[in-house]
């Protein structure tokens, strides 16, 4: 298959043109021939053999005129197809452009009510750090006198903050199946994903996993299994 000016021409188109010219450019000599005339019972004189050589080669003529037009439309059609496409390819992308540059921004107001004052952003992060620290201190100073009231009050603020930044992720989740299912080439889906799974892991998932390393033997039994669920999630995303 061959395109040249915007029209598809496959194998068929050659074959039928091919035809209907060659049919066009050898009636007339057949008809003119002695032969033929006398054959086709036609008189002798130029005016006969003439009306008679027009009659028969207008027909291929005007299917050739004809095929040639269905051609023009049917190419006509696929520029516009690949016009639409173009469009919606630049609509999907400036729609996914849009919402994962909401989705990145939106962390600066990322909001969580510690100890009785708002954290925004990075500082969560670094609250579920500091809780750890925290634990850690008193799981090695057994001298320290840390009511059941104070650890309720640090797991609760530890799996608070954490929750803040799981239903954060969970955007870029949908943001991610935003990207799969649209008509962008696979380069431009990658590039988009990777942006933002780039941004959750040096905001967000290189501080979970630095605390986890580093304080994960001093949180209870469910900070373990929430810490541990909220990584499989990340972990998904790269998937």
């Amino acid at each position: 298959m061959k395109k040249k000016n915007g029209i598809v021409l496959r194998p068929m188109n050659y074959l039928i043109i091919v035809l209907l010219s060659v049919t066009s450019l050898i009636s007339p000599i057949l008809l003119s021939s002695e032969t033929t005339k006398d054959w086709l019972v036609l008189g002798h004189s130029a005016a006969e053999i003439g009306d008679a050589i027009g009659g028969i080669s207008t027909p291929f003529i005007g299917f050739l005129a004809a095929y040639l037009v269905y051609l023009s439309f049917e190419a006509q059609i696929e520029a516009n197809q690949t016009q639409m496409d173009i469009i919606s390819q630049d609509m999907k992308y400036n729609f996914i452009t849009s919402l994962s540059n909401e989705f990145m921004d939106s962390f600066d107001y990322l909001k969580f009510n510690y100890q009785g004052r708002d954290i925004i952003g990075n500082s969560i992060c670094s609250s579920l750090n500091n809780i750890g620290k925290q634990l850690k201190t008193y799981e090695v100073n057994k001298n320290l006198n840390l009511s059941d009231h104070n650890l309720t009050q640090m797991e609760g603020n530890f799996l608070g903050c954490l929750n803040t930044l799981s239903m954060y992720v969970q955007k870029f989740v949908l943001i991610k199946e935003e990207i799969s299912k649209s008509n962008l080439p696979d380069s431009i889906k990658e590039l988009k994903k990777n942006i933002i799974l780039n941004f959750v892991k040096d905001n967000i998932t290189t501080y979970i996993n630095r605390t986890r390393h580093e304080y994960y033997d001093y949180f209870s039994p469910e900070m373990k299994c929430e810490i541990k669920e909220f990584l499989s999630v990340t972990d998904e995303l790269n998937r």
